[in-house]
């Protein structure tokens, strides 16, 4: 009875160690999960930076602009194209038709070097949505990468017809809060 008592005690022991070995395990992999999601961010971070530093544009001056200082070209040639589809289409069409009309005419001209930097940070932002990080301070850290110009563009993006599902995205993660 007493070696059965004992075995008894001991295989307790057992299982109670196991468990807090099961535990720490589950810790180490969580602990693991969350190191990589952090190295693939921030690598996709560094990546984006990398895009944005490697936009040019070169004006009818032959001035040439580089990185980020584009998107206040952008946003210049946007604000133009706007004013003056205002201008022409004055009270006859509304302010939503002629933004859209703004929009596409901007994007006609504008996209091939926009277009790839829409589509990396769409994807950065979906792949911290689809991971069991997006309560994190992580699309905190993509917004503070946004310049107010890249902002505005593309909140005006995700009003055309191109940008329905960066709009879901936005939204649900108030991208724009704050905006100018």
């Amino acid at each position: 009875l007493i070696a059965i008592a004992l075995q008894r005690s001991d295989l307790s022991l057992s299982r109670d160690e196991q468990k807090r070995s099961a535990d720490a395990l589950e810790k180490q992999m969580q602990a693991t999960e969350k190191m990589n999601f952090e190295a693939t961010f921030f690598h996709m971070l560094e990546i984006h930076n990398v895009i944005v530093n490697s936009i040019d544009l070169i004006d009818e001056n032959k001035v040439i602009t580089h990185g980020r200082d584009c998107f206040r070209t952008f946003y210049t040639r946007f604000t133009r194209i706007y004013r003056k589809n205002a201008a022409k289409g004055g009270k006859r069409h509304s302010d939503e038709s002629i933004l859209r009309l703004s929009y596409y005419l901007f994007w006609k001209d504008n996209q091939l070097e926009l277009a790839h930097y829409y589509r990396y940070l769409f994807n950065i932002i979906k792949f911290v949505d689809e991971s069991a990080f997006r309560r994190g301070p992580y699309i905190k850290l993509v917004r503070a990468q946004l310049s107010d110009q890249e902002l505005l563009l593309l909140f005006y993006n995700c009003l055309s017809d191109s940008g329905g599902k960066f709009k879901e995205y936005a939204e649900r993660f108030e991208l724009f809060d704050n905006m100018p």
